[in-house]
């Protein structure tokens, strides 16, 4: 018969090392999730830098604007079409979009977020739309008679790109007014 006394350092030896592995174990997990962390708040700065560059570039082209034209609806929107659009950047926000919900804690922060870049989109999409009418509104000024009547160019162009320059406004407005979602 053998003595339970040549098995204990064998055993000494496997609890030794299941200690040591659920110890290390613990460790990586702490480990993984402090990075996890880090990684979301640089994705948060980031995103976060990106967002405030848009804005200023956004309200220095509405001066722009402003300053060009003054009151006048029609004016305001043929400058609009004809000042280059700002390079508003979404790269960020697109290379983190699939960590980004999982960077907020709650919901509302996140759709806050991308409806701050759905309205980015938006005012491209608007400024797109204006540029072709003011061109086209040029256009017919330059082969405009003495005979044509001023009110005709206003009735072609200058409703289209009020309108135009209003939805802009509007949700510059809004995106300028709610400021940072961060």
């Amino acid at each position: 018969m053998t003595d339970i006394s040549t098995y204990i350092p064998y055993l000494i030896g496997f609890f030794g090392a299941m200690i040591a592995s659920i110890v290390a174990y613990f460790l990586n997990t702490r480990l993984l999730d402090k990075e996890k962390k880090e990684q979301k708040i640089a994705v948060i700065k980031l995103i976060n830098s990106e967002i405030e560059r848009n804005l200023t570039l956004l309200q220095n082209f509405i001066n722009d604007i402003n300053s060009e034209s003054g009151n006048d609806k029609e004016k305001l929107g043929s400058h609009m079409g004809s000042l280059p659009l700002p390079p508003f950047n979404d790269r960020m926000y697109n290379k983190f979009a699939l960590l980004l919900p999982n960077s907020f804690d709650e919901e509302s922060e996140f759709e806050k977020l991308y409806d701050f870049y759905r309205s980015i989109d938006d005012i491209k999409i608007i400024y797109n739309n204006t540029v072709p009418i003011v061109t086209e509104s040029k256009n017919f000024q330059f082969f405009e008679t003495k005979n044509t009547p001023p009110v005709i160019r206003s009735m072609m162009f200058g409703d289209s790109i009020t309108k135009k320059w209003n939805e802009f406004e509007k949700i510059s407005n809004k995106i300028l007014k709610n400021s940072n979602p961060l």
